[in-house]
């Protein structure tokens, strides 16, 4: 079989675009942690009193929630690439659930963690009245606003 030169160019050029399928699931697998982040983000916003951005962040953290819950479903996404990529949230929370079910708890988990450094300093209880103020730096610090 002769192969053209240009057929070659034409696929050394496409690969890196195309990637390989490894990619791909890598892809879906780090759905999760934007997922996460995302939803974190929204959890400080929301004590920052800036609704309009956490229902701009839950929905990207929801909708990246389901489309790793069907690459999982699906079998993109590999039993190594959970225990390696997935955050903790949604690795222990993978069980035969509806999708809407498991962000819940996934939203639930990323709320409480989000907050902790919000409402406590030094494993003390902070001030409420510094609440907001630390939500507002931890949004700042994470790059929230570029999501």
């Amino acid at each position: 079989m002769i192969v053209s030169r240009n057929a070659v160019f034409a696929c050394a050029l496409l690969t890196p675009l195309i990637g390989t399928p490894t990619q791909a699931a890598d892809e879906d697998a780090k759905l999760a942690s934007r997922s996460w982040e995302s939803f974190k983000c929204a959890a400080w916003a929301g004590a920052s009193a800036n609704q309009d951005e956490k229902a701009r962040l839950f929905k990207i953290g929801f909708d990246k929630g389901l489309a790793f819950l069907y690459a999982v479903k699906t079998g993109a996404v590999t039993k190594a690439q959970i225990s390696e990529m997935v955050p903790w949230a949604y690795a222990t929370r993978l069980e035969d659930h509806p999708p809407h079910f498991i962000l819940g708890m996934v939203w639930e988990a990323a709320v409480s963690e989000a907050m902790e450094p919000v409402m406590k300093d030094g494993g003390q209880p902070a001030q409420a009245t510094e609440w907001k103020s630390r939500a507002e730096r931890l949004f700042s610090r994470a790059n929230c606003s570029l999501l």
